[in-house]
């Protein structure tokens, strides 16, 4: 019987440190997950700057061959 509450403490415990790194895995990935959106933002926002600017740049460009 004491040998059985010992193997259910350890396995408790292991229990409660797989339940600790996983709940860090999550909290990475939700890290991760809103850092790449970020980024996918900031690389929506821009290529519509260099869209605009491409436009104005081809409008000169043909304004100028007048």
């Amino acid at each position: 019987e004491r040998a059985l509450k010992l193997q259910i403490a350890q396995l408790e415990a292991a229990m409660r440190a797989d339940l600790g790194e996983r709940g860090t895995l999550l909290d990475r990935l939700t890290l991760e997950k809103d850092s790449n959106k970020k980024t996918d933002d900031e690389h929506r926002a821009m290529h519509l700057k260099y869209l605009e600017m491409k436009e104005k740049y081809d409008d000169l460009a043909e304004k100028m061959k007048f």
